[in-house]
This record gives structure tokens, C-alpha cells and sequence, in this order.
């Protein structure tokens, strides 16, 4: 059953406009009678019914009351530096299928940009749009929260006072090529009741010295990812598995 977004202020009228539209009658080539499955991207889904059908506008009738999914446990959320584009389109896709709640592209000494900061708005706004897309396809009904670009000391400064680890509630950890980073199982199985965990992965050049500096200043932890050196894309998807095998009682 192909599946739309339409946002929860906009469920009591019963329409697709806009992109959603579009993607319904003019990409999917729904037909009226069609049977959907309408998603609100914060949790809910319902299955509907079209009853009418232009370019800009369709017209449906709900056949089934909203369900909530239930939201992965712990909450993830991903501190990335951003790699090369393809890999960073790539790791989009995969985190929302992982269960991901919030992803923060960072830039940090050592990435390599090939795009322009007068650029940020429109590369945000693909990923925005890929993060549906992805909602779409796994079945997904929490989407995931895209943060604006920023760069690694503005957003080390807002991470700075926030709750560290030690709180017993959250949990910081960074991937780290560091001799005291501690194996990443060892951690986890150290930190079990917690309802948040953040994952901060650098860069293909890794962090510098002074960008570890700061983040250890703030509490994160870092942790290996095993004996070898991990492509970004790697790094990120071990993690996450990681987290969710261990803390996730789902997995």
C-alpha cells in the first residue's frame, strides 16, 4: 500500500496538496477508489480511501482511525560531520530505517565541502525531503527531526550545558581513534536506563586534536568502534546498530 505525509493540523481535512499531490496522481498513478495509507510523521497512521483526483488536489475518506506507532526506545540522535555528498544521501536513507529521531549535519576542520554556505538552505531542503522519502518506503511514522547545518564550535557551544552522561538519564559518545576511547560495547553495557542516546561521528579526516579537546570538555565519551579504521558511513550504521541490539528491547 503506497503511503502519504500529511501533517496533524491537516488531518480533519482529509486532502493532499502540493508535493504530496503530485507524488499520489501524477508519480504513483493512484486512481480514485484506491485504497491509501495516510502518515502525520509523529507517530500516527490511518488508511483512506481516494475519492477524488487532479494534478493538485486529492480528496479522500478515512476507512480506518489513526493507530500510534510505537516510538524506538532509546531515543537517537546523530551529531554527524558531513562527509562527501553521495555518502551523506546514502547514511539519510539508513538512519531513518534504523529508528533515528534527530540528525545534525555539522561542519567540522576537516570536511570537505563541495557546496557553497549560500547553498545550506537548498541542501537542507533535499534532505528534508529524502527523510520522507524514506518514512515512505520503511514504513516509518516518526520523522525524523533535520537540524540546520552549523558549524562544529557554534554547535559544541549549545551541546556544552547540556546534560551529561552522568545524569543517568543521557548518554553522550562519539566515535574516537583516541588510545582511552573505551570499546563501544563496554559503554553501553554500562548505561542501560537511559531514554536519550547522542552520537557524534567526525568526519573522513577525523576530528583534530582541539575539536576532541572540546568534546571531551563536554562530556561526551569516546568510544571505539572496533580495531579497524571505519569509512563514515560504516562508523555511523555500527553505532546505531550497536545502540539498538543492546538498549532496544524491539531488536
Amino acid at each position: 500500500m503506497n503511503r502519504y505525509y500529511l501533517p496533524p493540523q491537516s488531518w480533519s481535512d482529509a486532502i493532499l496538496t502540493g508535493d504530496e499531490a503530485h507524488h499520489c496522481a501524477q508519480v504513483m498513478r493512484q486512481k480514485v477508489g484506491d485504497t491509501i495509507e495516510i502518515f502525520d510523521g509523529v507517530g500516527h497512521a490511518a488508511t483512506a480511501c481516494i475519492t477524488s483526483l487532479s494534478k493538485q488536489l486529492i480528496s479522500f475518506d478515512w476507512l480506518s482511525k489513526p493507530k500510534l506507532q510505537e516510538r524506538a526506545q532509546p531515543i537517537i540522535k546523530v551529531h554527524l560531520c558531513l562527509p562527501k555528498p553521495k555518502a551523506f544521501d546514502w547514511i539519510v536513507f539508513k538512519l531513518v530505517e534504523l529508528g533515528v529521531s534527530e540528525l545534525q549535519p555539522i561542519i567540522s576542520q576537516h570536511c570537505t565541502l563541495s557546496f557553497k554556505a549560500s547553498d545550506f538552505a537548498k541542501k537542507e531542503a533535499k534532505w528534508e525531503r529524502m527523510l520522507l522519502e524514506a518514512c515512505k518506503q520503511c514504513g516509518q511514522n516518526w520523522l525524523p527531526t533535520l537540524k540546520p547545518i552549523t558549524h562544529y564550535q557554534q554547535w559544541m557551544g549549545s551541546h556544552a550545558n547540556q546534560v551529561s552522561s552522568d545524569s543517568g538519564t543521557s548518554l553522550k559518545i562519539m566515535g574516537a581513534l583516541l588510545p582511552e576511547a573505551q570499546p563501544l560495547s563496554q559503554a553501553l553495557e554500562i548505561y542501560q536506563a537511559i531514554s536519550t542516546v547522542d552520537i557524534l561521528i567526525g568526519p573522513e579526516g577525523d576530528l583534530s586534536s582541539a575539536e576532541y579537546k572540546q568534546a571531551l570538555s563536554s562530556y561526551w565519551i569516546p568510544c571505539s568502534l572496533g580495531p579497524l579504521v571505519l569509512r563514515v558511513e560504516t562508523a555511523i550504521i555500527y553505532a546505531i546498530s550497536s545502540i539498538q541490539l543492546t538498549l532496544n528491547p524491539k531488536y
